[in-house]
């Protein structure tokens, strides 16, 4: 954090922060899902909507990007993997890759309709993955997800001094014609997702992983 604190000085509260980005983190989680364009498109840089919409379109085609459905509590981490600047069109951009590791349980659900659901979902996991069912315990599921996002915020005034720290030099006279009010978010990956099948009774437990 202390590239942050460096470049936004007072302006940065760590803890606000590291909250900020678990919202947007669960909201771009619910935009992905449900492919609304409109909520991509308001959290995301100019460039990088339409991007992150096509990759929405590829992970419809799949089944287990579908189980991952975070609140911001289910977040257990959020931390920054890379900081560093940009200039583009004699401007200077703070860019924050963030990493996220998310935790649920598929029956922390409140109502007993997205329960069900979820275990539907589960199951046709299960099933797409033509694992054995006898071998796979079913009694509790929770499902593990670990996010990349960028985060995008254009350095104002005293905030762009001592900005070629760790800079990249970008040649995008178009890309953003007009100055961003915050943090946008420049690129959205879900890195690793994890099923995990245990059963508290027998102690068993099976893990699938699924790369994007």
């Amino acid at each position: 954090m202390w590239k942050l604190r460096y470049f936004l000085a007072q302006n940065f509260d760590e803890f606000e922060f590291v909250a900020g980005t678990k919202q947007a983190a669960k909201a771009m989680i619910d935009a992905v899902r449900s492919l609304d364009w409109s909520q991509i498109n308001k959290f995301c840089t100019p460039q990088s909507s339409g991007d992150i919409y096509a990759l929405a379109q590829e992970y419809r085609k799949q089944l287990y990007p579908a189980i991952v459905r975070f609140d911001v509590d289910h977040f257990r981490t959020a931390m920054p993997t890379s900081v560093r600047t940009r200039y583009i069109s004699d401007r200077w951009y703070l860019c924050v890759d963030m990493a996220f590791l998310g935790l649920r349980n598929v029956r922390d659900f409140d109502t007993q309709s997205e329960q069900q659901e979820m275990l539907k979902l589960t199951d046709q996991v299960l099933e797409k993955s033509k694992l054995q069912s006898h071998l796979t315990p079913g009694h509790q599921r929770i499902v593990l997800g670990e996010l990349l996002l960028t985060f995008h915020r254009e350095l104002i005034g005293s905030e762009a001094n001592g900005s070629k720290l760790d800079y990249e030099a970008v040649a995008e006279p178009e890309a953003m014609s007009e100055p961003t009010d915050g943090w946008l978010i420049d690129n959205y990956k879900m890195h690793k997702i994890r099923l995990v099948n245990y059963s508290p009774v027998t102690m068993q437990y099976r893990i699938i992983e699924f790369r994007s």
